[in-house]
């Protein structure tokens, strides 16, 4: 099989008028989603992740787009959370060029045949202390994430 890789780094994310967020990527855990059943990455300020066809580096992108925006490839809700678990965890952390760290958190569950979604959004200190700024909703929550990425997917 073949091997295939995307690497990360600084990223610049692009709104529609042209301006854009810089921000660098700091964490990435994934728990029960997709093939990963407990992965935490530490990313350097420059990253390839690389590895057979198959072995979970597409999820591990399509996790963060789940997370900020709400979008999936899967077209079964559950399509993401892995095979024999009933929930998962997506955390992405990263800073903003202005110093300010942020967290965001995505777990979901099913109970029946239904979804239950939770999303959380946290700003961190520089003594490690991380304080909720969750709107009211999760629309709610996906306008401050994009407000603070400067872009929309």
């Amino acid at each position: 099989m073949a091997d295939w890789a995307f690497g990360w780094g600084l990223r610049v994310a692009a709104n529609h008028e042209g301006a854009g967020q810089q921000m660098i990527l700091e964490r990435v855990e994934l728990q029960n989603y997709r093939s990963h059943r407990a992965t935490t990455l530490e990313l350097p300020m420059a990253a390839v992740i690389s590895g057979p066809v198959g072995s979970g580096k597409s999820a591990i992108q399509e996790s963060f787009r789940l997370a900020a925006f709400g979008e999936t490839d899967s077209k079964d809700p559950r399509g993401h959370i892995g095979l024999g678990a009933d929930r998962c965890r997506v955390l992405w952390q990263f800073r903003a060029l202005d110093g300010q760290h942020y967290r965001i958190v995505l777990s979901q569950s099913v109970h029946g045949d239904r979804i239950k979604t939770d999303l959380q959004l946290t700003s961190g200190d520089s003594n490690g202390k991380w304080t909720p700024i969750t709107g009211r909703s999760i629309a709610e929550t996906r306008a401050k994430i994009i407000e603070i990425l400067g872009c929309d997917y």
